[in-house]
Order: C-alpha cells, then sequence, then structure tokens
C-alpha cells in the first residue's frame, strides 16, 4: 500500500498536511505510548477495530473510520473532532 500511495502521491499530501505514513510495522508494539508523549499525540484514527481496542490502553483516544475517511482526516491537518 505505501509503495501505491508514493506512486500516487497520496504519500506527499499527507505529509504535507502534518501526517505520518507508517509502513511494514505494529504501531502498538513500537512504542506507541513513547512516540504520543514524545510528539503530543492523543487523537489516532485507523481502519483497524483491533487497533482502537488496544491504542486506548496507551493513552491514545482513538477513532475508528474507514480507510477513505482516515486519509481524509490525514489529508485535512487530522480534524478527527468533526468525525465524532
Amino acid at each position: 500500500m505505501k509503495a501505491d500511495a508514493d506512486r500516487i502521491g497520496m504519500t506527499m499530501r499527507i505529509e504535507a498536511a502534518g501526517g505520518l505514513v507508517l509502513a511494514g510495522m505494529c504501531f502498538y508494539q513500537s512504542y506507541a505510548r513513547e512516540m504520543a508523549e514524545a510528539n503530543g499525540w492523543r487523537r489516532l484514527a485507523t481502519n483497524s477495530a483491533k487497533l482502537v481496542n488496544i491504542l486506548g490502553g496507551y493513552g491514545y483516544r482513538p477513532t475508528l473510520l474507514s480507510m477513505p475517511a482516515c486519509i481524509d482526516a490525514a489529508c485535512n491537518g487530522g480534524r478527527l473532532s468533526e468525525r465524532r
């Protein structure tokens, strides 16, 4: 998916909006709490119900969205509060 996102310019749009595109890793096993604290992250959008269930314990306020809605949130500066 990351290579396709790069190819169509989606990665660049997400990063220009301040988002990060991660590939080939398990987010919650990669120091999720420390990344949140270091970056001031609280909200997280994902299309994974499993991730929503797990990340609450790491200090996040995760939101379950469709993949297109996650991409939209990333491209528009992560305005998740409008989607709740």
